[in-house]
């Protein structure tokens, strides 16, 4: 389960100080001292419970190193500074799931060889740095993940948004999001919701307000209400209706919403795309999804996604069997 934007906050203000720490402990002596030549042979990513441990491998230990923020304040990256290295790694390194460009750069300063490894966006998220053998390990708050990106719940026209101003409660509002897509706020006006994440709409209200009225704001969004996207779960189900999605929803749980499967459940359940459906190759297109399967514990069912407007037909023992273009 995703940390609360409360611990998140608090994890954020411990990054900080320990950023300032972290530069304060690194000596003088060292960071001025000449540069001992260095080979940077790889950088790996390893999840250490809640935060991202991003090791920086060398051919030897890493004596000398510097770090600092670059970038404006809604997105700073960090960048660890090694004197007198080269690198063998990529210039870009893929990050895996994680939302994270590492970029590894040659650079001269002085005359002298320097080797910068950026990570971007992360600059407000250290935690910690430690050298051990010839790695150097820097912990970090974890960026959003693709996949999680990729399944996060998209606002739609009449979703009611809760958006709150820390330390400003006349700015905090529940906003009915319009036909047209938008919500209005205070100070700033019309903002785009429809189609973006919660995060995206905090990171405008956020950057606007701090534009022209209020220093280092810190603004949340949630979900008040789900209105927008909703699938249609009929037939052999306790309780057949509209259901409203929060998020990613499969087969099985719009099933469970609806109550479970009833005593007069067949062999099938048909899923049937809206035929106003975006996707013109899909429009209109019927799935079936064997019920033996979907709830087996045996690999094969088709728990396949459900989209906004779709049908989940659940048929009955004495249901016809009904053509259709898929079949798990």
């Amino acid at each position: 389960m995703p940390p609360s934007v409360a611990t998140v906050h608090h994890a954020r203000v411990i990054a900080h100080l320990s950023f300032a720490l972290l530069c304060a402990a690194i000596p003088a002596a060292a960071i001025q001292a000449a540069a001992q030549g260095g080979v940077l042979k790889g950088v790996a990513l390893q999840p250490e419970g809640r935060l991202l441990r991003i090791d920086l491998k060398a051919a030897a230990p890493i004596v000398n190193y510097t770090l600092s923020r670059q970038g404006p304040p809604e997105r700073r990256d960090l960048v660890v500074r090694l004197p007198g290295f080269t690198s063998e790694v990529s210039a870009s390194i893929q990050a895996g799931d994680y939302i994270l460009p590492i970029d590894v750069l040659q650079e001269e300063d002085n005359g002298a060889t320097v080797l910068k490894v950026v990570l971007g966006g992360v600059g407000d998220s250290l935690v910690k740095v430690a050298q051990s053998a010839e790695s150097l390990s820097i912990v970090i708050i974890p960026p959003e993940k693709r996949s999680d990106a990729a399944n996060a719940y998209l606002i739609g026209p009449n979703d009611v948004l809760q958006v709150d101003v820390y330390g400003h409660e006349d700015l905090n509002k529940t906003l009915k999001v319009s036909p047209r897509g938008l919500i209005s706020f205070p100070l700033v006006g019309n903002v785009r919701a429809e189609g973006r994440t919660v995060d995206d709409v905090a990171t405008e209200i956020t950057e606007r307000l701090a534009k022209d009225f209020i220093q280092d704001p810190h603004v949340t969004v949630s979900v008040w209400e789900y209105l927008s996207q909703w699938v249609n779960v009929i037939g052999e189900v306790a309780r057949p209706g509209r259901y409203y999605l929060t998020g990613v929803t499969t087969i099985v749980d719009a099933v469970s919403m609806a109550g479970g499967l009833a005593p007069g459940v067949g062999k099938e359940i048909l899923v049937t795309r809206r035929p106003e459906e975006v996707d013109p190759s899909s429009a209109g297109e019927v799935f079936h999804v064997e019920i033996k399967t979907l709830f087996s514990s045996e690999p094969g069912g088709l728990n396949m996604k459900l989209r906004p407007g779709d049908i989940v037909n659940v048929l009955s023992a004495t249901a016809p069997a009904a053509p259709g273009h898929a079949r798990s």
